[in-house]
């Protein structure tokens, strides 16, 4: 539209009134509230396709301002080159499902908006539908649309809210620096939907850098997913909510995909998830997962797992380095908290994992192939403020693998099993535990028989007497304070133990695992 100035001669020099036409720039054009493009209806009911997309062509380079239009269209939306759309938002509040102004799909599988320009914004836009979407996106960003911007905007129960991807393998058509700021999206309930979805058309960590920060997500009638990354390097989320998903953070690459040094930062990565508030797995034999941070983020009240990590490619090191640093999980009862049965060099630091009542859940389950874990100065048991929280266990420990990893300065004291031991390697796997709250100043007890199996306390007595000729429940390098009860105890060499050794009662045996001979060493 042009924009029509007149300008008044102010001397004589100018001469007589003269007209001249200007590019309207981006405010002249928001401050038009109550505009609908010219030859569109924008009245939700008559269909705007063909109109909207003759829109959009014209202002390739310039921007596009939807007015207070609501533009039913029935075909996908395509922006070949660099646009700005933006509006007044034009939604009815983040439970209501439907926009005032904006776009509305009559086509349950289409893409609403495809954006193939470099440099592209939409501000301020709200899209809903008319029919129950099956399929396709609200927003498309797709191959070398990069540093595209997505902000402020409203998208109500779309198969997909807003899908990011490059397309093709590392150096063909990367998609890089789009930035996703303070939208709000409401997902379809259908268990494939997701309101973000990052990397489904690209290879090796092809989809770059993406930024995705202040959105809030919900999941309607809690099916769904909140993100999922299939393909993505550098990613970064922070602030962001998702809540009543099936999933919450979804972490799933497939055939040739990798998921590679993303960053959560101070955010939710599900709440109120119906199987996980995050889940990660590599999917095939040819799909990685590799350097993801996660800082001070939160999940809470799934009924079954708070945190799932697998690979069900069965690749190894598929899964390297997912490090967790003052997270939190909040449990439902007879939730878990992680859930790892595979990976390597998974580490919880300064976290908090808890129930805020009596719970049959368990706190951290090692299980699988899980190698080189450090669970260290964290509280798993009960919340903060919630003195009456307690987990059934803290720390289960079945894994198949020979170096387990490192349980340190921890407080498990609200857990009715701070430490449930029993690796497949039995005192044969390398681990480091020490100095934990309710392992180390506590101690166990035991009943003397031929086979017994030591908790993880530092010191443990020992009931009756009687001859003890394997010790299990140790780990390589291992030493622990026997302390002999009322009657003599007999150490004999015929199992696990290096040396015959005949204790008296109330005398304390310092035993050690000899991990080089295979057997404990008493004095």
């Amino acid at each position: 539209m042009k924009h029509l100035i007149t300008l008044l001669a102010a001397t004589t020099a100018m001469g007589p009134a003269q007209t001249v036409t200007e590019k309207p720039s981006f405010l002249e054009l928001a401050s038009h509230e109550n505009a609908v493009l010219p030859g569109c209806r924008g009245d939700g009911v008559h269909d705007d396709t063909q109109c909207l997309q003759a829109w959009i062509n014209k202002r390739q380079d310039g921007v596009l301002n939807l007015g207070t239009g609501l533009y039913l269209i029935s075909a996908p939306l395509t922006s070949r080159g660099r646009i700005m759309i933006t509006g007044p938002a034009g939604s009815s509040g983040l439970y209501k499902q439907k926009c005032r102004y904006g776009i509305r799909t009559n086509n349950s599988t289409q893409n609403v908006i495809n954006i193939y320009g470099a440099g592209s914004r939409i501000y301020n836009i709200c899209i809903d539908n008319n029919v129950d979407m099956t399929g396709g996106a609200a927003i498309n960003i797709q191959g070398p649309a990069n540093s595209v911007i997505v902000a402020d905007s409203t998208i109500y129960m779309q198969y997909q809210g807003i899908a990011v991807s490059g397309t093709g393998a590392k150096g063909e058509n990367q998609n890089a620096s789009v930035f996703l700021r303070d939208n709000s999206i409401v997902v379809a309930p259908h268990k494939n939907a997701s309101a973000i979805l990052l990397g489904e058309n690209s290879n090796n960590g092809n989809t770059l850098d993406t930024k995705i920060y202040g959105n809030s997500i919900i999941c309607y009638r809690k099916t769904g997913n909140g993100v999922i990354l299939y393909d993505s390097a550098g990613a970064i989320f922070e602030r962001n909510t998702q809540y009543g998903c099936d999933f919450g953070t979804k972490i799933v690459p497939s055939d040739n995909q990798t998921v590679d040094l993303t960053y959560f930062n101070n955010g939710i990565l599900g709440d109120t998830n119906n199987i996980a508030d995050l889940y990660v797995d590599a999917t095939t034999k040819t799909s990685y997962i590799h350097g993801l941070q996660f800082n001070g983020t939160w999940a809470s009240n799934s009924p079954k797992t708070s945190i799932i990590i697998r690979n069900s490619g069965g690749a190894a090191n598929s899964i390297l380095g997912l490090h967790f640093n003052g997270h939190r999980s909040y449990l439902n009862n007879g939730a878990n908290g992680f859930d790892i049965s595979a990976g390597q060099n998974i580490t919880i630091d300064a976290s908090t994992v808890c129930s805020a009542g009596q719970s049959t859940g368990t706190g951290v389950l090692l299980r699988g192939n899980v190698q080189n874990i450090a669970v260290r100065n964290s509280t798993i048991g009960a919340c903060d403020a919630n003195v009456g929280g307690n987990l059934a266990t803290a720390v289960s420990v079945t894994s198949s693998a020979t170096d387990i990893g490192i349980l340190s300065g921890n407080n498990l004291s609200n857990a009715t099993v701070p430490l449930q031991w029993t690796p497949a390697k039995g005192n044969a796997v390398g681990a480091i535990i020490s100095n934990n709250y309710a392992l180390d100043s506590v101690a166990g007890d035991l009943t003397v028989g031929a086979a017994i199996t030591l908790p993880a306390n530092n010191t443990v007595f020992l009931k009756g007497g009687g001859t003890i000729q394997t010790l299990n429940g140790g780990w390589n390098n291992r030493s622990v304070n026997l302390v002999v009860g009322a009657a003599p105890v007999t150490f004999n060499s015929g199992g696990n133990i290096c040396t015959r050794l005949v204790a008296a009662p109330f005398q304390q045996v310092t035993a050690s695992y000899q991990s080089h001979a295979g057997c404990w060493l008493l004095k």
